[in-house]
């Protein structure tokens, strides 16, 4: 069986009429150009739609005034392929178009719009080669428009990405958001989204970054795709010093909640991308501002006037100050309560953050909750409550120790724990105690600071060093007393 096909013949090219772009701009809500060219109510009326020709011809005959929004559209949209049949006209025309582009706001956000695409290495339009020369003969009046010229000439050199990510840092803004404020296109342009990948190496040759300057990072990884933001972590996490975390702890919060290993998959998946050395130091990261929240509450004790201190107690909470810095890799996060009496010197220095009160039960101690991964440690400050109490981490403690509003020290006493004490020496036989629950020093900790020199050695398998009888016969004098208290 054969098959006869009639030969089919394609029309030649002919651009629309304008009167057609009316009929298609219902169209281009999706599409590049719609931030410029929206109608509101009915569609204007052409009774007399003019030709490319036409429009060209009011164009050199300095009549601009006459050509409305969609024929410059159209002019625009096929200035290319009228610069084809009229090359001598081409070059004069565009600089006509953009010198009206200065007296005309919507043709100019046109130009620069197609211009940025063109530039950017864009599928979805190409400016003329025409207007693109053109270009040069715009000088812009307003600072606004200086550095929307500013930006389109970057984005027309090699390594554009390097210079917006600079930009971004100047102006404490997002790549995208300098380019929707200059009503540029931004995920067309490949620069614009390479950008991203230069934040952190700015960021990270900051000597002290202020508090605007890393809400402009956090609002750049914000911005990242996940690859982007992953390698932007990680780079942070390895290069910059865990004392950050104790200046901006926002960054520490922001970082530690999407790397995550033990909440959904997403935060999972992307804690799983890290480095073992990022990862190990988001944990000092995390480590410095738990640390720092503790160091910050003794100092505010040991300083404030409206807090009545024994020397004992000045003395004890100075040596725990010293003592848990050791162990500042391992704290995943601390919760801080303090009796009513003590609130209002603490509060003032912690500008209400995570500070919880006591419920009245007659102690007069302030309290440290330490999250240590898979146990919890609670530090009584003072009085006769002074003391360490470790708790297996549950789910119904966690939710007790770190959620209720209702803890008082008896309370938190009743809930048991292993106790430790804080007298005479009590050093020693706390870092032994610690180690035997799983809770280990700072990796590399040689020495433990707040000893005599000559117990302060550490050792991984022991711990520190055996007292001297005398010193270990005033302890067991000391540790007697207090359990006859404690009982």
């Amino acid at each position: 069986m054969n098959f006869n096909f009639a030969k089919m013949t394609l029309p030649a090219f002919c651009p629309p009429k304008p009167l057609e772009l009316l009929k298609l701009l219902a169209r281009i809500q999706d599409t590049a150009i719609a931030p410029i060219f929206t109608l509101q109510g009915e569609l204007p009326d052409f009774p007399n739609p003019r030709s490319l020709d036409e429009i060209m011809n009011a164009i050199e005959s300095d009549q601009v005034d006459t050509i409305q929004l969609l024929e410059w559209l159209y002019c625009i949209s096929f200035k290319g392929e009228w610069d084809v049949r009229h090359p001598e006209r081409s070059l004069p025309t565009s600089e006509k178009i953009w010198l009206a582009a200065k007296k005309k706001k919507h043709l100019k956000q046109l130009l620069f719009w197609d211009l940025a695409l063109t530039y950017g290495g864009s599928d979805h339009r190409n400016l003329a080669n025409s207007l693109v020369k053109g270009f040069n003969s715009f000088t812009p009046e307003t600072q606004k428009d200086k550095n929307i010229v500013d930006i389109i000439k970057i984005l027309s050199r090699n390594s554009s990405d390097v210079n917006l990510a600079e930009i971004s840092k100047q102006n404490l803004s997002t790549p995208h958001a300098i380019f929707n404020y200059y009503k540029l296109p931004t995920n067309s342009i490949e620069s614009v989204n390479l950008a991203y990948d230069r934040i952190t190496e700015l960021f990270v040759r900051i000597d002290k970054p202020d508090d605007q300057q890393v809400k402009w990072l956090l609002d750049c990884l914000e911005q990242m795709t996940t690859d982007q933001e992953v390698k932007a972590v990680d780079k942070l996490l390895t290069t910059i010093g865990a004392e950050i975390g104790i200046d901006h702890p926002a960054l520490v919060d922001w970082i530690s909640t999407r790397y995550n290993p033990t909440i959904d998959y997403s935060d999972y998946h992307r804690w799983n991308q890290l480095s073992s050395q990022a990862k190990a130091a988001l944990n000092k990261w995390k480590g410095a501002v738990n640390y720092g929240d503790f160091q910050k509450l003794v100092n505010i004790i040991l300083d404030s006037s409206h807090i009545s201190l024994q020397n004992h107690e000045r003395n004890q909470l100075q040596k725990r100050q010293i003592f848990w810095s050791h162990y500042t890799d391992r704290f995943e996060r601390i919760r801080i309560l303090v009796p009513q009496a003590s609130l209002e010197s603490v509060r003032d220095g912690f500008n209400n953050q995570n500070i919880f009160v006591l419920k009245n039960d007659g102690s007069n101690t302030e309290v440290c909750i330490f999250d240590f991964q898979t146990l919890f440690v609670v530090e009584f400050f003072r009085g006769s409550s002074s003391e360490t109490r470790i708790f297996p981490k549950t789910s119904k403690l966690e939710k007790t120790l770190f959620e209720s509003n209702d803890l008082s020290v008896s309370s938190i006493r009743h809930l048991g724990g292993d106790i430790h004490d804080h007298v005479y020496c009590w050093q020693n036989s706390c870092v032994k105690w610690l180690m035997e629950k799983g809770i280990y020093p700072n990796e590399g900790t040689k020495y433990f600071r707040g000893v005599p020199d000559r117990g302060s050695h550490f050792d991984p398998d022991i711990g520190l060093p055996p007292l001297l009888p005398e010193d270990q016969l005033k302890r067991e004098q000391a540790l007697s007393r207090w359990l006859y208290w404690e009982r």
